[in-house]
């Protein structure tokens, strides 16, 4: 064998050694979780959960109900949404409501259905798993919490009292805290309120993407570029917790921890028009690795539809990290 064949042979050889622990790397870590996004494709919004091994979306069953926001449970086996029965952007009269898909049975249960008068935007779990809390419109203006325990049925109300602007507080993003504190994301910032809903506090004056801490003390917060820092419910200290090899292009719109606080998955946003990205950040070798870049064409329809291949957007992420 010639020179030049051995050289060729041995650099092929390192190249796909390169090529395959960069594969197997975020592979590796992503298989601690499961990761679901809103996506959007010719067939309109819906549910897609990844198989990493393979970067392939299976789309999931919802019963012909538009998703427009997901939470996972605190198990991991059921993924809850709100929902419109119709475009809602062509359909005023659209029914909206929240609903449970079983990832075991892959069946859908809804768990409530708003009245005519009332719409709402974002869905979240109790710690404990037994309750959905989600925030409540009348007439465009945020009125309530509600917490919906879906074993009993029992639905209780939280009103937010009318000294409180609301106005500008367009719910985005709910998380409940540790000591039982709602952490708001909205149009605003970010806000912490007590259970009762009694006071409002805005901690960071913008909205970028925010996840809580596994312990649920702290939220996560890209607080300057490159930078992530973690802000205290109890004591409102913020400490700069990474800085290094985020990328400094697009917002930082969602994401999670893993449960050993070692790596975080998000997703990140660009302008119109430019791709958007779900990234996982490998803390201690300050590493990042591009999961899925979207547009996405890998798409494996699990709905009563039928199997295809097309074209995927993102609209959220949600990851859920295993212990």
């Amino acid at each position: 064998m010639k020179l030049w064949h051995k050289i060729l042979i041995v650099s092929f050889t390192i190249a796909l050694i390169i090529a395959g622990t960069l594969w197997w790397i975020p592979f590796h870590k992503l298989s601690k979780g499961q990761m679901a996004i809103i996506g959007n494709s010719g067939s309109g919004p819906g549910i897609y959960l990844l198989n990493p091994l393979f970067r392939v979306w299976n789309r999931l069953p919802t019963d012909n109900l538009y998703p427009y926001y997901i939470a996972w449970s605190p198990d991991g086996k059921n993924v809850a949404f709100t929902y419109s029965d119709s475009d809602t952007e062509n359909n005023p009269n659209a029914v909206i409501g929240i609903a449970i898909l079983n990832l075991e049975s892959m069946t859908i249960e809804k768990e409530y259905v708003a009245p005519s008068d009332e719409s709402l935007d974002v869905v979240t779990w109790s710690p404990d798993g037994q309750s959905l809390i989600f925030d409540v419109y009348e007439n465009n203006v945020l009125s309530a919490f509600q917490k919906l325990d879906f074993y009993t049925g029992k639905l209780q109300s939280i009103p937010f009292p009318q000294n409180i602007q609301r106005q500008n507080i367009g719910v985005n993003h709910i998380e409940v805290a540790q000591n039982n504190d709602y952490v708001i994301g909205g149009s605003d910032g970010v806000f912490i309120a007590p259970p009762d809903l009694e006071s409002l506090r805005q901690v960071m004056p913008y909205m970028d993407g925010f996840f809580l801490t596994p312990d649920r003390k702290e939220i996560t917060t890209p607080c300057a570029p490159t930078t992530l820092c973690n802000y205290s419910i109890d004591t409102a200290e913020l400490t700069r917790t990474y800085h290094g090899a985020l990328p400094d292009h697009g917002a930082f719109l969602a994401g999670n921890w893993s449960y050993d606080e070692k790596d975080v998955v998000y997703q990140l946003g660009s302008g119109e028009g430019d791709p958007e990205y779900i990234m996982l950040l490998d803390l201690q070798n300050k590493q990042n690795y591009t999961i899925c870049k979207f547009p996405h064409y890998y798409i494996n329809d699990l709905s009563p539809e039928g199997n295809w291949f097309g074209t995927l957007g993102i609209i959220q992420l949600a990851w859920y990290p295993k212990k």
